[in-house]
């Protein structure tokens, strides 16, 4: 990560202000900023929610600008190119985005089919994560926020998944999303000796049921591939 030093004169701001900014005392900002201590996920949260125009790429990795808006942008369809200042090409894809929320602490995360069907939010990805780390298609690619407990503690809540929307069949004991009537869920799906799948959420709270794959009322949308969350 770049030197505090550098992001206060980018910023120009006072290391006093970027330590109340970043949320930690002014001793401990100083640790960072002589790089004695390396500043933990609230830090960077802290500070990349301060100053969105900071470009993540110069901050974490040293490449492009230090600011979004010293970007060139072209789309050619199948994503987003961004060119930095030394020429070298940073791609992302815009993925489809969504929520699954419960009404309560003891309440499954959920999401209304007709919401997922007509929702136009989407999620802003480098390809370099989805080529190093995620094995899809980008078109295939969904991003769920969980605000659930149901599938802790895989799945913590405020948790960030990826599903493979094109696995859209059973092929294994795994985490899919589901349709469940007008509803979507995160399940454990698990097949059973009569062919039969056992729908299951990790927490206890949430007791398994039984679902018939050729039940028109149920349907998988995807498999999850990938969980994002906070240590």
């Amino acid at each position: 990560m770049k030197n505090f030093i550098e992001i206060e004169k980018i910023l120009n701001t006072r290391p006093e202000d970027l330590a109340n900014t970043c949320g930690c005392s002014l001793s401990t900002y100083y640790r960072y900023r002589k790089g004695k201590a390396s500043p933990d996920i609230r830090v960077i949260e802290n500070l990349l929610e301060a100053y969105p125009e900071l470009n993540t790429e110069w901050l974490f990795r040293g490449r492009g600008p230090s600011l979004k808006k010293d970007f060139s942008y072209s789309n050619n369809g199948d994503g987003f190119y961004v060119y930095d200042e030394s020429g070298s090409t940073i791609t992302f894809t815009s993925i489809p985005y969504n929520k699954l929320n419960s009404e309560n602490p003891d309440s499954e995360g959920v999401l209304l089919y007709e919401d997922w069907q007509q929702s136009q939010d989407e999620y802003i990805i480098c390809n370099n994560f989805i080529e190093k780390q995620v094995d899809a298609k980008h078109g295939a690619l969904c991003a769920l926020k969980v605000n659930s407990r149901s599938m802790e503690p895989t799945i913590p809540e405020g948790s960030l998944c990826l599903a493979n929307t094109n696995i859209t069949h059973f092929i294994g004991e795994a985490i899919y999303l589901i349709r469940v009537k007008e509803f979507l869920k995160l399940k454990v799906l698990q097949q059973l000796p009569d062919g039969k799948l056992r729908s299951s959420s990790q927490n206890s709270l949430f007791p398994p049921v039984e679902m018939d794959p050729d039940d028109l009322g149920f349907e998988i949308i995807g498999k999850v591939i990938w969980v994002g969350k906070k240590l």
